[in-house]
């Protein structure tokens, strides 16, 4: 097959992930396509009193929309969130099948009854613009909620198809246990997070994760952002997180 393109929006804030996702994606079976984003952009819809820290941001989806605008008719492309691991000799032995198939979109699967928008296998059909065009319409009458939340309720009544990809191989620390799975399938794994009211909080959880689960060694990475925290309840919360991981590594271990 054609190499598939594969489009993530970043900002500065979230630099290491770009960093981290573009050392890991050759061009042997991807085309990346890193799309920067003024980190103002993402400080005005983010981090806001009261709510969800990601409520009322839908910089991706107007992205999504502009390249469905750009590519030809019936491409599949991916779309992912930055904070993701990739082995891409894996992912690119797994995803084959699912372009031969009739989906227009294929999700990440958070649970049994809901998708989650981090990483997405999507088809360029009349029928996704009209899903991404509802969902901007969307996002204007309801601002404040958050783009998953939105799609996951106007799928309901979407006359598009769609499926989720097995949790064993595109997974996250909410749905794989190291000590109870057997993830030696996993082609892709995201860090998901508490949604902390503070991004540095969020960013070092989704390291340790990675750090932990995916056997990449991030620890002076880890340790710059823990000397970076500008409180000691917020290093508090850091350094519980790492001695549950450092627990089960034991177990591990043992």
């Amino acid at each position: 097959m054609d190499k598939l393109k594969w489009y993530f929006v970043w900002s500065d804030k979230y630099g290491i992930f770009c960093d981290i996702l573009t050392s890991l994606i050759s061009d042997k079976y991807f085309d990346l396509y890193p799309i920067e984003k003024p980190q103002s952009l993402f400080d005005k819809n983010t981090y806001h009193a009261d709510k969800h820290f990601l409520a009322g941001m839908f910089i991706k989806d107007y992205e999504i929309m502009n390249i469905l605008n750009s590519l030809p008719e019936d491409e599949y492309f991916i779309f992912s969130d930055v904070d993701m691991i990739a082995y891409e000799d894996e992912l690119y032995t797994f995803i084959k099948p699912y372009l031969e198939c009739t989906n227009d979109i294929v999700f990440y699967k958070e649970s049994e009854d809901r998708i989650n928008v981090c990483f997405m296998l999507i088809k360029n059909t009349k029928k996704v613009k009209e899903l991404y065009t509802a969902i901007l319409e969307d996002h204007i009458i309801n601002p404040n909620e958050a783009d998953g939340d939105v799609m996951n309720r106007l799928l309901k009544r979407w006359n598009g198809k769609y499926s989720m990809f097995p949790p064993e191989y595109i997974c996250s620390n909410v749905n794989i246990d190291r000590t109870q799975n057997d993830y030696s399938k996993m082609c892709v794994y995201q860090g998901m997070c508490t949604a902390f009211n503070n991004y540095r909080l969020n960013n070092l959880e989704k390291l340790i994760a990675f750090n932990y689960n995916c056997n990449i060694d991030l620890n002076e990475s880890i340790t710059t952002l823990i000397n970076e925290l500008e409180s000691d309840h917020d290093k508090k919360k850091i350094l519980d997180l790492l001695s549950i991981y450092n627990n089960a590594i034991s177990l591990d271990e043992s």
